[in-house]
């Protein structure tokens, strides 16, 4: 099991806490001074978080490694995740995590993945968008392939830059998988070295990474993204109705191929909220001429019930929303602690 410093974990965790206040509560660029206050505010010791106070949690059931499921006599994953770093490639996945990729993969199945947080949603649909990507045969024509919806630009922010960019920028350079944040945070006219030296500017890029300047694959303005349009493009449906409704924003959906609709916090869509989602999604669907065959949806969620009742409610609520046919909902199980397993 991969060891983690808890010190170094609650840095990351703060770090996260920080840039998420930064994205829902942004100072506009003509106050510096107000901008660069908070800033040195919200970077004050023990203000956002106190500790860490480490908790041991039982670790989930384990599954095939993503090698297991590339070099077996009928493979699950393209031959090209063998690029992938060794300790990922060769680590077991959860079981939830491989049910969920052999659905989707495999099977062609509509998912909705309602685990833990922590539990690895994420990877349930990046490694199935990376497959396509690498089974693609037109891998270097621009157009989008895999939507991903966030209901808030601070959790766009944060699944762009610690797993996205890192997978498909990062890992698959040589692949010239492109990426793309379409939110009101790209903003009109921005220059991409503006736009850069604030990337470079974060630590994790610069040093973990070890960037001296952003790939080309990460478009960071909305001229680069109109003008050759990414293969995995992330938004919020905020966002994505002015994309549908603008003529302006229309060159973004030119030479679609969409493979994969991806909906994160699915929960959160409720009541009138959840009916104006349906319809833009099936507004999506007319302007890309897309059938139920042509693309994977998946939803995932921390925040939903558990039983067959349930589940029966979910996949009824995710068809509705998606306008798709969903048939499996996809939960996460933990080891039983070796104490409670023994006999009293």
């Amino acid at each position: 099991m991969h060891e983690q410093n808890p010190v170094v974990l609650g840095c990351n965790i703060e770090d996260t806490i920080r840039r998420y206040l930064e994205a829902a509560l942004p100072v506009h660029a003509k106050y510096p001074a107000l901008k660069r206050a908070i800033g040195e505010q919200l970077r004050q010791r023990d203000l956002l978080m106190k500790g860490p106070y480490v908790e041991a949690l039982p670790d989930f059931v384990k599954g095939s490694s993503l090698q297991d499921l590339t070099e077996c006599d009928h493979p699950v994953f393209h031959a090209g995740f063998g690029k992938l770093p060794p300790l990922e490639y060769t680590r077991a996945l959860h079981e939830h995590q491989e049910k969920a990729v052999r659905a989707v993969v495999e099977r062609n199945e509509n998912i909705v993945i309602a685990t833990g947080t922590g539990s690895g949603k994420t990877e349930c649909f990046l490694y199935p968008i990376l497959d396509s990507l690498l089974r693609d045969e037109n891998p270097t024509t621009p157009g989008v392939r895999a939507l991903l919806v966030y209901p808030l630009n601070a959790l766009a922010n944060d699944r762009l830059y610690k797993r996205v960019v890192p997978l498909f920028v990062h890992q698959f350079r040589a692949a010239g998988f492109t990426v793309g944040r379409y939110t009101g945070q790209t903003r009109y006219g921005a220059m991409r070295s503006t736009v850069e030296a604030s990337i470079l500017a974060d630590p994790f890029f610069r040093d973990e990474l070890g960037w001296k300047s952003v790939p080309e694959n990460w478009m960071l303005t909305r001229d680069e993204m109109l003008a050759t349009p990414p293969h995995v493009l992330i938004t919020n449906y905020a966002m994505l109705e002015h994309l549908l409704l603008l003529p302006k924003n229309a060159p973004l959906f030119e030479n679609a191929c969409l493979k994969y609709l991806i909906l994160d916090e699915v929960h959160t869509y409720t009541g009138a909220q959840a009916t104006e989602v349906a319809f833009l999604l099936r507004k999506l669907r007319r302007r890309l001429g897309a059938s139920a065959a042509d693309i994977r949806c998946i939803g995932t969620s921390a925040s939903l019930s558990s039983g067959a009742a349930e589940d029966e409610r979910i996949l009824r609520f995710a068809t509705d929303l998606f306008g798709y046919p969903f048939t499996r909902v996809v939960r996460g199980h933990r080891r039983e602690h070796a104490y409670l397993q023994q006999e009293s």
